[in-house]
């Protein structure tokens, strides 16, 4: 009976909006602090260890990861533009940005030392979009590139899942 009225809706509304904020604003200043924001010097560990395997790495390290992450972003990005755009020749070539070519940017040296698990991801995404790359310059249909790109994005989420980058001091 209290919502019925739209007042009270309205009040509602604002309440839980409000509540999503300031949840949202916490998260993202508890995420800073662990991840070394606002120009603190990274901490070694996050306060909380929410079950992902730690991959200690050092701020430089840290920095070219997230790029590679980035850039993988901007493949999805790209990709679902040419595909809505219908231009293969801008989709085979977004897709082999996220190939071969990020895996040369990677130093074997700090391959390495990664979790056989995040190497494995990282791999298989450059095949996967070099693969993905292929279909389309032989004629793929839009779903197949579309189940593909999904492919690629459950590994994004994966790796997620299960690791975490920590930045030793």
């Amino acid at each position: 009976m209290y919502l019925e009225n739209p007042f009270h809706r309205g009040i509602m509304r604002t309440r839980i909006s409000i509540s999503v904020f300031i949840i949202t604003i916490l998260g993202g200043a508890l995420a800073l602090s662990c991840a070394g924001g606002g120009g603190k010097k990274a901490s070694t560990q996050c306060s909380i260890d929410d079950g992902r395997r730690p991959i200690t790495v050092t701020l430089k390290e840290r920095d070219f990861i997230l790029r590679i992450m980035r850039d993988y972003i901007v493949v999805m990005q790209k990709s679902y533009k040419a595909i809505g755009k219908e231009d293969r020749k801008a989709l085979s070539m977004a897709l082999r940005s996220g190939g071969k070519g990020v895996a040369k940017k990677f130093p074997k040296d700090l391959m390495k030392r990664f979790p056989l698990g995040f190497r494995t991801i990282g791999l298989e995404m450059t095949k996967g979009f070099e693969a993905m790359a292929d279909d389309v310059d032989k004629g793929a249909d839009k779903a197949k590139i579309m189940d593909g790109l999904n492919r690629e994005f459950n590994k994004c989420v994966a790796c997620h899942l299960n690791f975490r980058l920590v930045v030793q001091n």
